[in-house]
């Protein structure tokens, strides 16, 4: 056959073996090159700062690994890590169950340092609280409260004495921080004084307890000698701008003179001196940084607020 006809029947036929083995090396050479080009590249995702530090504090706190890849390889997630780097992870402990074992945890709701640095966690629905060592071991025996009424939402420790929210039974009470035994107990379902309606939270202020009072949208005080009613202060409903009115009040704090109540239907934290007087507002609703959107909880520590939100 002719040249020309030689070279139709080899393209016919398909590539030669060598033909094949030389493309086979140009492709796997290729795709190393794209692939070490993208490792070494550095990309910038288009996402907005309060959603990347929201996800890097996640992954600080449970996957170190992929925190630490994703922090390598995006300049967002990277700026957003180096705010989140004061939550890196300690230990975690503890499983979702409920039942008496311990170590189990059904819907614990608030956690205090006691004045030997262990810590007592109200257990929720499980009823109970629990000791713990911060490295992650039990240090005494549970503390159960009323059956199943009791719901734990709040905890505060001061010298030898621990004060617990119920939630459930509505009411408040002081334990003996060396054995758990009951003391005394105040309050019970109503909206006058002296009662509570689900209350939340619960801050410690000198020989104040202050209670929030979710049910009546109120912060109630108590002494804490006691548990003597003393003052209440706040309504519900949506005030005008120059007042407040509560809307879903659940978790509160005390620092530095100042009472701060998380509103989860306000979107906001309200700012009392501890005679209730409205000093600031906090956030506005939103998930841009300064935002809120349905806070819960709040704590402060070190000139630092912590808030939860829904």
């Amino acid at each position: 056959p002719t040249p020309r006809r030689m070279r139709g029947a080899q393209a016919a036929a398909g590539p030669t073996p060598a033909a094949k083995k030389q493309a086979t090396v140009h492709e796997t050479v290729s795709a190393r090159t794209r692939g070490a080009r993208r490792r070494n590249e550095t990309s910038t995702l288009p996402i907005q700062p309060v959603v990347a530090l929201n996800l890097a504090r996640v992954y600080a706190l449970h996957h170190d690994e992929t925190f630490l890849h994703m922090a390598a390889v995006c300049t967002a997630w990277k700026r957003a890590s180096e705010q989140a780097c004061h939550l890196v992870r300690d230990t975690t402990f503890g499983e979702l169950k409920s039942g008496r074992r311990t170590g189990r945890f059904d819907r614990p709701h608030s956690v205090c340092f006691m004045p030997n640095r262990s810590m007592v966690i109200a257990d929720c629905d499980n009823f109970r609280l629990q000791f713990w060592s911060r490295s992650g071991t039990t240090t005494r025996d549970e503390v159960e409260l009323l059956g199943g009424t009791a719901c734990p939402t709040a905890v505060a420790a001061a010298g030898a004495h621990i004060y617990v929210v119920e939630h459930g039974s509505h009411t408040v009470s002081k334990l003996r921080a060396s054995s758990g035994a009951l003391l005394t107990r105040a309050c019970g379902w109503g909206g006058g004084d002296s009662e509570l309606r689900h209350p939340w939270g619960g801050a410690l202020a000198g020989q104040r307890l202050f209670v929030m009072d979710a049910g009546n949208s109120r912060v109630c005080c108590f002494s804490t000698s006691n548990l003597t009613f003393k003052y209440a202060f706040g309504e519900r409903g949506f005030g005008p701008a120059n007042q407040y009115s509560f809307v879903a009040p659940k978790g509160m704090a005390f620092y530095e003179g100042e009472l701060f109540v998380a509103d989860a239907g306000a979107h906001c934290l309200w700012v009392f001196d501890t005679e209730g007087s409205l000093l600031r507002v906090v956030g506005r609703p939103g998930s841009e940084p300064g935002r809120f959107r349905r806070p819960i909880g709040v704590a402060a520590a070190n000139g630092r607020l912590y808030v939860t939100e829904h």
